[in-house]
């Protein structure tokens, strides 16, 4: 019925990937058609619409400072996507499952 999900949740430092990021993006166009876009990129994990500054926030994750590099440049080049910013992670304080738990 699609109410609940068990999925296994890998540490991406575990495997090897050494960076995690943010990144807000202001859209120009379609904000939906631009995320099912996105959403098909093997390093974006998590990818919300926002209110406020940026139509999208999406999570990735980089083997390298290089890879993340090479992902912004490939994401500032594209026609649908009007700025780019990313928030590298150094520290996660705190991540939980438990939407809907309580």
């Amino acid at each position: 019925t699609g109410v609940m999900r068990i999925v296994a949740v890998p540490d991406p430092l575990s495997l090897g990937m050494r960076r995690v990021a943010m990144i807000g993006a202001r859209v120009g166009g379609d904000a939906e058609a631009t995320a099912a876009s996105l959403s098909k990129m093997e390093e974006v994990e998590y990818l919300v619409a926002t209110a406020g500054r940026y139509d999208l926030m999406f999570e990735v994750v980089a083997d390298d400072d290089t890879h993340l590099m090479s992902l912004l440049s490939a994401l500032r080049g594209r026609d649908d996507i009007l700025e780019a910013e990313a928030f590298v992670c150094l520290k996660l304080f705190k991540q939980t499952f438990s939407w809907g738990a309580r």
